[in-house]
């Protein structure tokens, strides 16, 4: 099987096969802890808190939380797999995945999943992105976002929900996220409290780790609370605190080091798209990159380098289909050892 992958004839075919059992065996342990943890958050907040900043903290904090990040893996891997092999199984993973992490109702988690899955079967050509399925991942996007909201309204009740002025709302701020970024940054190059020089704020989560790690309860807070309007309408919700991806980095930055910034990070991803072209039987490069893909493509949202999910969740894919597969050749090596030996008598 180990071989199998490398034929030239079916490399995807082999490499699906061999990791799959690594990555249905981390769906269901990232499944598991997360209605766990779902549960004990909810028995500690209450039900009508499911939308609420209490919620997303006790959900997005703890040992199980850590545990969840292993959905990232699976299901980025189990949807290129759906796409080749039709297992029937693999829908009702990918769904359980998308509930625990929708659950938190934080944007860039749910379509940093969506998205990753897309770049790893275009990477392996499972799918064509032609003008008619890109509209409907428009609108599929839509749809995943105006549902996020639609969680903490249903909370106030059904009636609520779905009545006239919160539909305006919804429909509202999903424009308002979209160009928020871009207008935002733009208010800023005025705006002469910036930039404000600050690196920590960029390179926070490599800071906090080490912070928590010598037990240093000081960590960098990277939520960037200055609100500016981006619309003259002020009877709809029009301010943004999210500048893109370039914006932030201007903000804390500065233009030259902005330059450096992106030119390394541009570099890293050419990198990894480098080995995963170079390395095709290593599962582990293609889902750090697409990953890395997943997060670049919302960049004209915010900049998405500096959240701890991106390195911890890169960090699993490198380690666990490591393991994973050296320990498959170890077996195997092993069990040909014995068959030899057992065939000398």
């Amino acid at each position: 099987m180990l071989n199998s992958y490398r034929d030239k004839r079916y490399p995807i075919e082999g490499l699906i096969e061999f990791y799959r059992p690594l990555f249905v065996f981390l769906a269901l342990i990232s499944i598991i802890s997360g209605f766990v943890h779902f549960y004990r958050t909810v028995n500690e907040v209450g039900w009508v808190n499911i939308a609420s900043i209490e919620f997303d903290e006790k959900y997005s904090s703890g040992l199980l939380s850590h545990v969840m990040i292993l959905s990232r893996l699976a299901f980025i891997f189990l949807f290129a797999d759906l796409l080749f092999s039709k297992k029937k199984y693999i829908p009702v993973l990918l769904l359980l995945m998308f509930l625990i992490v929708f659950v938190r109702q934080v944007k860039y988690h749910i379509f940093g999943l969506v998205i990753g899955g897309l770049y790893l079967s275009i990477f392996h050509k499972l799918l064509r992105v032609p003008i008619k399925k890109l509209l409907l991942g428009v609108l599929v996007a839509f749809f995943l976002f105006i549902a996020t909201y639609y969680v903490g309204l249903l909370v106030v009740g059904g009636d609520y929900a779905f009545g006239k002025e919160p539909q305006r709302w919804v429909f509202n701020l999903f424009f308002t996220y979209l160009f928020g970024g871009p207008i935002g940054f733009s208010e800023i190059l005025n705006d002469p409290m910036y930039p404000v020089y600050s690196l920590k704020e960029i390179i926070g989560a490599p800071v906090n780790i080490y912070r928590f790690l010598i037990g240093e309860e000081n960590l960098i807070d990277i939520i960037v609370h200055h609100w500016i309007p981006v619309s003259n309408n002020y009877k709809m919700f029009h301010s943004t605190n999210v500048y893109g991806m370039v914006g932030m980095l201007y903000m804390y930055l500065g233009p030259y080091l902005t330059i450096g910034y992106m030119f390394l990070s541009g570099s890293i991803c050419y990198l990894f798209l480098g080995l995963a072209l170079k390395l095709k039987s290593v599962i582990g490069i293609q889902l750090v990159f697409s990953f890395i893909m997943a997060f670049l493509t919302l960049s004209f949202f915010d900049l998405f380098f500096n959240k701890l999910v991106l390195y911890e969740a890169s960090l699993y894919m490198l380690l666990f289909t490591t393991i994973y597969s050296v320990g498959r050749r170890v077996v195997r090596f092993a069990v040909v050892q014995h068959c030899i030996g057992f065939s000398k008598y």
